[in-house]
């Protein structure tokens, strides 16, 4: 069945938009040389990017996260999984 949506951990998955955070993602890291902070201090949208994130983060401890979108972060972002710089 084709128009079945894989659904994870209550949300529903949208490549479109993953595809464009993790484009904004690799962005951020381009201009800024670091990986987004978080905190009510941070602009609006760095602090968005941060907790993206941290919510992939979480998926992939959790063995939530799929082996494409592990992939995928693995090779735009190798530092993705750690709080190390880049």
């Amino acid at each position: 069945m084709s128009d079945i949506v894989t659904v994870t951990r209550g949300f529903q998955r949208d490549d479109a938009a993953w595809d464009a955070r993790l484009e904004g993602l690799v962005a951020f890291v381009g201009t800024f040389g670091r990986m987004p902070r978080h905190g009510p201090s941070i602009d609006p949208a760095e602090n968005s990017l941060s907790q993206w994130l941290g919510y992939q983060r979480r998926e992939h401890s959790c063995g939530a996260l799929s082996p494409d979108r592990i992939q995928r972060l693995d090779l735009a972002m190798p530092a993705w999984r750690g709080r190390r710089k880049i």
